[in-house]
């Protein structure tokens, strides 16, 4: 039997064999090539169709390097990161090409590898000319792990791929030392965002998903495309459709395979409905289709512009479409209002007095984006103008006060349209989300909610206690809501809900559940015992009332069965009359197919 030193030393030992036999494992796969590419689409999410493929790096099967991090991160702890990220590059590039996959080919490289100086040599751009293939068609994916040394190096070293062709996406951001710095250094035309916000969002609370859709909104102002990974199954799927999530890749569309398949396009749900009124509104909507200037231009020639133009306090100045900045016209009239001002500077060119620091947002920037960032800038801004561009170039100008004005006639439009008490969509949105399903001939489900003995509960408990019931019952029906589906408030405790035909009955009941264990918040105990409570009536009686329970009228609609939303009504009303006469929680069904 061994002792405890010699059984520690054999142990030592065995580790000690095992590092030795991976290392030269892990050498002899790098000296000789012996990995290999799978590639995973990446999927448009307005229509299915395959933006590109991700192509990931595999060691050799039953190997303990067959996943790529133990590979990569052995890699460069022998100081090998470099070729293998080389051999890696050239066998996902020889695999797209040689099985003529569709779109673009998404390949992971480290800062590190893209600012060493071996890599500038040529070598990928060279292997893709020796097979005729475009660099256009290869997004460089920066996968940062490591915290970066020199941004202007870095910075450099993107602008010369850019300049050979190439395209550039973030990876993982999220995760990574410095992604938001990064995003703003380079501006990569992709961002990936890492599937930790991506997993489980359909279960999570809200702010996983409130989290993401900031990040889509600051992207369309930054004129970026943004890919969410780790999407794995269809609620996921319909929570980023809802929020105008451009692109997605996980296993609810396909694993990673050495041959994928190349469907034309992918099947996706039907596009969600807001289950909230949406009246966004963007920097388009705004924008004043202004003239511009060239950088060109003397002084001279920018003060004979604005004494044509006097309606303008500044003019956006641009060079090849490109847009420098603001040139402001106070400061160009006061170089001619000294003695010899026009003799001092006429003949110069405008560059040099062009405000470089002015706000340029995209014209898909929403307007709620744009005051924010407004407010949070040291600039002062005294023409009250910013630049608005489409694709990088100049579409106009928008104007603060035009801001201010389209942001209160947006919030005074949603107070308008949403029910005051609950914040949710009130009839005029209602009358429309059925509309639009019976124009697109969908199946679903009408729910129409009523609460039973809410007005003498009301009378006894007061309008306070009365409000508590109406926003507990919209939140209860809130969550029991999809993001594909929608919830709207006619009015005092009327509900209208419209859902999928899948498990529905189930969902009711749960949602009754729920319903009934609030009974404690609303109730004293020997009322809740007793099933009711004695108080008086409309007619000045004493009465004993229920508990509150729901009653809800359901129709089953089927598609064509109705074309307008007022042939509904008369069904639903006589629904809910039908199932209030069933005593407790109860539901009644009008099947439309019937």
């Amino acid at each position: 039997m061994l002792s405890t030193i010699e059984y520690h030393e054999a142990t030592a030992k065995t580790a000690s064999t095992i590092e030795d036999a991976r290392l030269k494992e892990l050498h002899d796969i790098i000296t000789y090539e012996k990995v290999s590419s799978v590639y995973q689409p990446i999927i448009n999410l307005k229509d299915g169709t395959i933006l590109g493929y991700e192509a990931l790096l595999r060691g050799p099967e039953d190997s303990y390097f067959y996943t790529p991090i133990p590979l990569f991160h052995s890699a460069e702890s022998e100081g090998r990161l470099f070729e293998l990220e080389c051999i890696a590059r050239k066998k996902a590039i020889e695999g797209f090409i040689e099985q003529a996959l569709p779109g673009k080919l998404f390949i992971n490289m480290s800062p590190m590898s893209l600012q060493d100086p071996k890599f500038k040599s040529g070598q990928t751009l060279s292997l893709l000319e020796s097979y005729q293939f475009s660099p256009k068609r290869i997004v460089i994916e920066l996968t940062e792990h490591h915290p970066i040394q020199d941004y202007s190096l870095l910075i450099n070293a993107v602008a010369h791929y850019r300049n050979m062709g190439f395209t550039i996406a973030l990876d993982d951001l999220g995760e990574g030392h410095s992604g938001l710095r990064l995003w703003s250094e380079i501006r990569p035309e992709f961002v990936k965002l890492d599937k930790h916000f991506i997993t489980d969002l359909s279960s999570a609370n809200g702010n996983k998903l409130q989290f993401v859709k900031i990040i889509t909104e600051l992207a369309n102002s930054l004129e970026t495309q943004v890919i969410a990974e780790g999407i794995e199954d269809s609620q996921c799927l319909e929570m980023l459709q809802s929020i105008q999530m451009h692109y997605g890749q996980g296993y609810y569309f396909a694993r990673p395979q050495r041959n994928p398949d190349t469907p034309e396009r992918y099947p996706l749900p039907t596009p969600p409905e807001h289950s909230t009124v949406n009246l966004s509104r963007y920097a388009r909507d705004i924008v004043k289709h202004s003239p511009h200037i060239d950088s060109n231009l003397l002084v001279a020639e920018a003060v004979d512009f604005f004494l044509k133009h006097p309606e303008f306090q500044a003019v956006a100045v641009v060079i090849n479409h490109h847009v420098l900045g603001l040139l402001d016209r106070k400061q160009m009239t006061d170089l001619f209002s000294s003695r010899y001002g026009r003799e001092l500077n006429a003949r110069k060119r405008i560059d040099q007095f062009i405000d470089r620091r002015s706000l340029i947002v995209s014209s898909n920037t929403p307007l709620e984006i744009i005051s924010k960032m407004i407010t949070q800038r040291d600039h002062n801004n005294a023409q009250g103008v910013f630049i608005i561009t489409d694709r990088g170039r100049y579409v106009g100008l928008g104007y603060f006060n035009d801001l201010l004005r389209a942001i209160t006639e947006t919030k005074i439009s949603l107070a308008k349209a949403a029910n005051p008490l609950t914040g949710l969509p009130g009839n005029q949105a209602i009358e429309n989300a059925i509309q639009k399903r019976l124009a697109a001939q969908k199946n679903f489900m009408l729910l129409y909610f009523d609460i039973d003995h809410f007005k003498a509960f009301n009378d006894y408990f007061g309008f306070e206690k009365g409000d508590q019931v109406i926003t507990t019952l919209a939140k209860i029906l809130e969550q029991a809501t999809h993001h594909s589906e929608f919830i709207g408030h006619i009015g005092g405790d009327d509900f209208i809900l419209l859902w999928k035909e899948k498990d529905w009955q189930k969902r009711l009941s749960n949602l009754f559940n729920t319903f009934t264990e609030c009974y404690t918040q609303w109730y004293l105990p020997e009322q809740i015992a007793k099933k009711g409570f004695t108080g008086i009536d409309r007619y000045e009686k004493t009465q004993f009332f229920s508990l509150m329970t729901l009653s809800v009228g359901v129709i089953h609609i089927h598609a064509g069965d109705f074309h307008f939303y007022h042939q509904l009504a008369s069904i639903s009303g006589d629904a809910k009359k039908k199932a209030k006469n069933i005593p407790g929680n109860s539901w009644y069904l009008i099947n439309t197919n019937h």
